[in-house]
């Protein structure tokens, strides 16, 4: 069995659920290979199910990509989903790239669960990438690790290498203390991140045209904002999530991501890692702003 590498074969395809992050397609693409997405669903909670896995599964797909949590709606796949989709996977010989930057960010008594973990088939099907950047508020450090089957993580090593340059000392040593030493700031963070992440989607909900869920985890709400749709402000009509974004800049001075940068139209992505008395501020000029609009 060959795995996806840095020269993938013409034809070869990587399956994606979206919303997704907005890196991964040109990823995929680096590679050779053709990133192939399908939507989940909001009733869903935007979880990716078997029988979606299923419906877009091709014999070229080499590898599947899941992000739990997920960047840009926080949605967490359950265990017994993730068990019955990796089952699937391994027995089409298809590989797991997991995407557990945010495995600590996660809310209402969850626990991550990691596919590596579910069996020693799927370990060695999984290869799984992670980060320190959010758990331990070090972006500005890029630091990043990954592990997986040893002739796959050599090959990322090699390509990796000769791509960019090394994270410098003081970063790793800063990191090999942020992962071995006490994670009680970390629960102390995600404590307050839950107080945020109530404050906000009690306020979107409560927004006319504005539909929000509860993300599982990270630190992200992906409100639908399709009822927004068709109205005006200063001779402009909303036609899309890209015009809802562009009008909460220009009239709330509130910045938000459209739905599209994610793969999913018709949705924005808000961020609740400000302070609680910013997030009460914007989302008071965005209230504000809304009930203008013709």
């Amino acid at each position: 069995m060959k795995f996806l590498g840095p020269s993938a074969k013409k034809g070869d395809q990587v399956l994606v659920p979206t919303p997704c992050y907005v890196s991964y397609a040109e990823q995929i693409k680096l590679t050779g290979a053709t990133p192939i997405f399908f939507k989940t669903k909001e009733e869903n909670n935007f979880r990716p199910t078997l029988e979606e896995v299923k419906a877009n599964l091709t014999p070229r797909v080499k590898a599947f990509i899941i992000n739990s949590p997920n960047n840009p709606t926080g949605s967490i796949v359950e265990k017994e989903q993730q068990k019955k989709i990796a089952k699937l996977l391994v027995g089409r010989g298809v590989y797991m790239i997991t995407d557990e930057v945010y495995e600590h960010l996660i809310y209402d008594g969850r626990n991550h669960i990691s596919v590596a973990s579910l069996g020693k088939k799927e370990k060695e099907m999984s290869i799984t990438v992670n980060s320190v950047s959010k758990t331990y508020a070090m972006t500005g450090w890029r630091v990043g690790y990954a592990a997986g089957p040893r002739e796959i993580i050599k090959a990322m090593s090699n390509l990796q290498g000769h791509a960019t340059g090394n994270v410098n000392s003081i970063a790793q040593k800063a990191t090999i203390e942020a992962l071995i030493e006490t994670q009680k700031p970390v629960k102390n963070m995600v404590k307050e991140y839950g107080k945020r992440r109530e404050y906000m989607v009690n306020r979107l909900n409560k927004i006319e045209g504005i539909r929000c869920h509860y993300p599982d985890g990270a630190f992200y709400t992906f409100p639908n904002v399709t009822a927004l749709y068709g109205r005006e402000y200063n001779r402009n009509i909303i036609k899309n999530d890209v015009d809802v974004a562009k009008f909460f800049l220009e009239k709330a001075h509130v910045a938000v991501v459209p739905g599209v940068a994610f793969n999913y139209s018709g949705y924005v992505r808000f961020v609740f890692a400000k302070s609680v008395k910013e997030i009460k501020e914007g989302l008071d000029r965005i209230e504000k702003a809304i009930k203008e609009l013709k």
